[in-house]
């Protein structure tokens, strides 16, 4: 149920944003994912996680009575593309794969889980006087997302967390998919197929840990994919600023990844005169 709850919410945010800025659904798939961990972000530093997600709940029945409201205008086209199939089988096999999953490694116990379940138990950031975590220089990019999967669960569940990071990076590595148009489909295939691949032969726990260094290569990638391949848009260009944000707050070298970027942009818009189509 859980699940359910949590991919319904994401669900309708992601049309809702599709519909209003008329882009395809992978594409903000990963924009509602940021949209979610920055609002749970601004809440936490009040110490107000808990409204936080509330919030998000009240926001997402907002934008479905939104769409209902104006259902005339609605384009089903952009919800029916490669990229959303792909985050359908990629989240289905995430879903079965780590059902019954518990924590196995020290650094993921010591820190990530035993942060999440702070959260949890405390709705408040693992930065917190009320936490007992010990490495609280780490910033709380990943676990917001976890605490925000983990939130309607009556219990602390680890797979969840499994569950949830998977699916943002799966939400990161499907917005490309976006390119491709309905009658290529064999393209589509062998992309969604190399772009699953890839991060696996980058950082071997890609897929079955909590770790963030490999979110955050992804990230660097996703922001760098919108700057030099999508059209600079005001949609895009927010995803930018967006991702950057989150980059930045997902670890202390997030930071570092954060100014590379920045600067590469830098040096294309001055030494390359960077003009899009």
């Amino acid at each position: 149920m859980t699940n359910l709850i949590i991919l319904t919410i994401i669900f309708v945010f992601s049309t809702f944003f599709s519909q209003l800025f008329k882009k395809k659904i992978e594409e903000t798939v990963i924009f509602s994912v940021l949209i979610i961990i920055l609002v749970l972000y601004i809440c936490g530093l009040f110490s107000i996680l808990n409204i936080g997600w509330y919030f998000i709940c009240a926001l997402s029945l907002f934008f479905l009575f939104f769409l209902l409201r104006n259902y005339k205008n609605f384009k089903p086209k952009l919800l029916l593309t490669y990229g959303f199939i792909f985050i359908i089988i990629t989240t289905s096999i995430s879903l079965v794969s780590h059902k019954y999953r518990v924590v196995t490694t020290f650094d993921e116990f010591n820190h990530w889980f035993l942060a999440v379940k702070n959260m949890y138990i405390n709705n408040e950031l693992f930065t917190s006087s009320n936490s007992n975590v010990l490495s609280k220089d780490y910033t709380p990019t990943s676990t917001i997302f976890h605490y925000f999967w983990m939130k309607p669960s009556p219990n602390f569940n680890e797979s969840l967390v499994f569950i949830s990071m998977n699916f943002f990076i799966f939400s990161l590595i499907a917005s490309p998919l976006s390119i491709f148009k309905k009658n290529q489909w064999k393209q589509a295939l062998l992309a969604g197929f190399f772009l699953f691949l890839i991060p696996l032969t980058l950082y071997d726990y890609i897929y079955t840990g909590a770790y963030v260094d490999g979110l955050m290569g992804l990230i660097f990638a996703y922001i760098l994919y919108l700057y030099f391949i999508k059209k600079p848009d005001k949609f895009n260009l927010f995803s930018i600023f967006l991702a950057l944000i989150i980059l930045t707050l997902t670890k202390m070298t997030g930071i570092i990844f954060s100014m590379a970027v920045v600067i590469i942009i830098i040096i294309d818009i001055i030494f390359f005169n960077k003009t899009k189509k």
